[in-house]
């Protein structure tokens, strides 16, 4: 169970945390939730399975490997360059690994490099 809950769109501390459907991509329904900057803090932004640092991106059978490399463009839209990205395994990365990430994806699912 959560130890907190906040409501959708809630200002802890000033910053806002908002929920946002990155469409399918790891699974059918991914989700990523943005803690907004303040002075001197960059954003924070939670990846869920959609990031992987710990080892290579997994894909069950409800992936949608051809939305994946979308879903993490609206990442880096979503947090920007200087954002903290959180991945759903591993240690947190920064804007550069998610675009590392991205092109190894579009590598592995599609090679012809149409992704």
């Amino acid at each position: 169970a959560p130890s907190l809950t906040l409501p959708v769109g809630a200002s802890p501390a000033g910053r806002r945390v908002l929920a946002v459907a990155l469409g399918p991509a790891h699974t059918g329904h991914d989700l990523a939730l943005l803690v907004t900057g303040a002075p001197g803090i960059p954003p924070v932004v939670f990846c869920g399975d959609v990031v992987e640092e710990s080892g290579e991106p997994q894909a069950g059978p409800d992936a949608h490997p051809a939305g994946w490399p979308g879903a993490i463009d609206r990442l880096l839209r979503l947090g920007g360059g200087e954002a903290r990205y959180v991945p759903g395994h591993g240690a947190v990365v920064d804007a550069p690994f998610l675009r590392a990430q991205r092109a190894a994806l579009v590598e592995r699912f599609d090679p012809t490099g149409a992704g």
